[in-house]
């Protein structure tokens, strides 16, 4: 009985080894749109034209693409070359329609926030409108950059400034906020009263009324129903109180193309109207049935992970991947690594963040990329690294600064105080020092920092065409020292 307990111990214990050596172990790959972290990992793999990379300084990865290795068993009179496969998973109907109502009420907060100063009114229209403070018709001769109106008042030869609320359009009655057959009347006189929809108390010179329900509004929030009677298709600006309106309404051009949201929509339910089709390749998997070359694997990823401009009028694929998975003979990935690039900072897509926190959670290495220009001072990719340093194990973490060829040769040799003569390998690398101390220790702790440049390596290796512009060596690119530690 000892002897058989002990028996079982050792086969447990085999096991326990066997299962950690075929366990996955995840690295991931994080940073800002356009960092090359694309470009980095194909070089890392030793495969130049995998991962779609063109077009740096702007993101080009849609969606998280996982690389395993897997050596493909070839039947005899097959082609040699034929070593890849992929599969691509599309949102289910779920995630794409919950993504969607998230961005439809993206655009809705913020339309309705800045319509009451729009409304349509145009001062080249010369728009007959009537004021709802005193029921007079007035006829608008100028918008301000404020929001306000200079109007001329009916039988008035002074000018007025007033502002959106105080204007309602004589073509657009305001409807009621219970039924939408139900229009709302302006009412002079009578007392103060209490709005039904802010519940605020209002002179009778405020008063709208809806005889069907019996509801008195103040001019606010009529003013709030008209400007939600109004959906325009215009970009929203790129102000800070506009970010998520703005990535939604990409969105939306991106998934159903820009011919469709071309114009406008009489009401926020034809807006919703206009864009309930789900697209037919949500909720289904493509992969392929056969070996691939190389260069079909990349013209497929270019297909569905890539802005296509044939495509801006109908609709593009990549906002409709979940992610993609790829297996080739990538021999650094033997036998159980796999690598995850994940789609740059900035994304307003909610699922596919809840699908970066997931991979985060199952990471067990996170390299942190950023353009060295920036790497010192870009908060989101260091906010990145503070949170991998804070829940991953010491020594699992590595800050990539990227582009490290790309230097001004002149600004470094005054500010670094080099000799005229030195060259641009000279002083890129005394840059490229110089961050890597900066960032050697954050919050009392080490940091693995590389100052790669994988455009001089891949032409270095013979991965890429045309001479290196600024380390003639491998070495000096820092990606074999990163490949190594990897």
């Amino acid at each position: 009985l000892v002897q058989f307990r002990k028996w079982r111990q050792d086969l447990e214990s085999v096991a326990s080894r066997a299962r950690a050596a075929t366990a996955e172990r995840a690295v991931l790959f994080v940073g800002a749109s356009g960092a090359g972290k694309s470009r980095l990992i194909n070089q890392l793999l030793g495969d130049s034209d995998i991962l779609p990379s063109e077009g740096e300084g702007s993101a080009v990865t849609a969606a998280p693409i996982e690389m395993r290795f897997e050596e493909v068993e070839l039947l005899p009179d097959a082609d040699t070359l034929c070593r890849y496969r992929f599969c691509i998973e599309a949102f289910s109907r779920k995630e794409f329609t919950d993504t969607r109502d998230q961005m439809t009420r993206d655009l809705f907060d913020y339309w309705d926030l800045v319509l009451q100063d729009q409304v349509s009114y145009k001062a080249e229209d010369q728009v007959l409108a009537k004021t709802v403070l005193g029921w007079q018709e007035a006829f608008i001769s100028k918008a301000n950059d404020n929001g306000t109106f200079d109007v001329r008042l009916q039988n008035a030869h002074a000018v007025s400034t007033l502002r959106a609320e105080q204007l309602i359009r004589l073509d657009q009655a305001p409807l009621c906020t219970h039924d939408q057959t139900h229009e709302m009347k302006y009412k002079r006189g009578g007392d103060w009263f209490s709005c039904s929809r802010c519940s605020k108390t209002c002179p009778p010179s405020n008063r709208w009324h809806c005889d069907a329900h019996r509801q008195a509004v103040c001019c606010n929030c009529v003013a709030a129903l008209l400007a939600r009677d109004k959906v325009p298709a215009s970009k929203p600006p790129p102000e800070d109180d506009a970010q998520r309106a703005r990535q939604a309404h990409d969105w939306f051009v991106a998934v159903y193309g820009a011919q469709k949201f071309a114009k406008g929509w009489s009401t926020p339910e034809a807006f919703r109207t206009a864009f309930a089709e789900v697209p037919s390749q949500i909720g289904h998997e493509i992969s392929s049935t056969s070996p691939l070359r190389q260069d079909g694997l990349a013209k497929l990823l270019r297909q569905w992970l890539v802005q296509d401009e044939s495509r801006s009028q109908i609709g593009q694929l990549w906002p409709l991947v979940k992610c993609a998975k790829l297996w080739g003979p990538w021999q650094m990935l033997a036998p159980s690594t796999v690598f995850i690039d994940l789609p740059g900072f900035g994304d307003a897509n909610g699922v596919r963040n809840q699908i970066a926190a997931r991979e985060f959670k199952r990471a067990d290495f996170v390299c942190v990329c950023s353009r060295i220009d920036r790497a010192a001072t870009d908060k989101q990719s260091l906010e990145w690294l503070h949170k991998a340093m804070r829940d991953l194990p010491p020594g699992r973490v590595a800050y990539i600064c990227t582009k490290a060829d790309d230097v001004s040769r002149a600004e470094v040799i005054r500010s670094h105080g080099l000799p005229q003569h030195a060259s641009k390998a000279m002083a890129a690398r005394a840059r490229n020092k110089k961050v890597k101390d900066e960032l050697s220790m954050r919050n009392g702790q080490p940091v693995a920092v590389y100052a790669v440049s994988a455009q001089d390596y891949g032409r270095c290796v013979g991965l890429e065409d045309d001479l290196p512009g600024t380390f003639v060596d491998a070495v000096s690119t820092d990606v074999p020292r990163l490949r190594a530690d990897l």
